[in-house]
């Protein structure tokens, strides 16, 4: 799986990505993808206690599958033993595919959250676990 991940990170659509941090997120933007901010619906959500696998994970998916944008958290602001990484769409379309970049002992996959269950306060078992145990 980690080498897996490896040999496509090194592809050459990965460097059009860009990254900024706003100081609590580090955020990554495809500037290829067609999918505007407006039509995002929702998110798939990968936790693993390597940031930066998630990173090179988030660049991998916006590249291959043309997806707007990710997000992950800058190392002093994490919240749970893990990090997460959202990776924006305007549908769950890809909610089965997307499994298969996860092994879940490295990075874990939680499938999709939409906006409106993030924006009720809806959070995982497994998120409410991770920061119980940070505690």
């Amino acid at each position: 799986m980690r080498q897996a991940l490896r040999s496509k990170k090194a592809s050459p659509p990965t460097r059009k990505i860009r990254l900024f941090s706003d100081g609590y997120w580090t955020f990554l933007i495809n500037p290829g993808s067609n999918v505007s901010d407006s039509e995002i619906t929702g998110k798939y959500l990968f936790f693993s206690k390597d940031r930066e696998a998630l990173l090179g994970l988030g660049k991998l998916l916006l590249a291959m599958y043309k997806l707007p944008q990710a997000k992950t958290q800058n190392p002093e602001k994490r919240i749970s033993q893990d990090y997460v990484l959202c990776v924006y769409d305007r549908e769950p379309r890809l909610k089965l595919e997307l499994r298969k970049y996860a092994d879940e002992i490295h990075i874990q996959y939680r499938y999709w959250k939409s906006e409106a269950e993030t924006r009720s306060g809806k959070y995982s078992p497994q998120f409410l676990q991770g920061l119980a145990d940070k505690r």
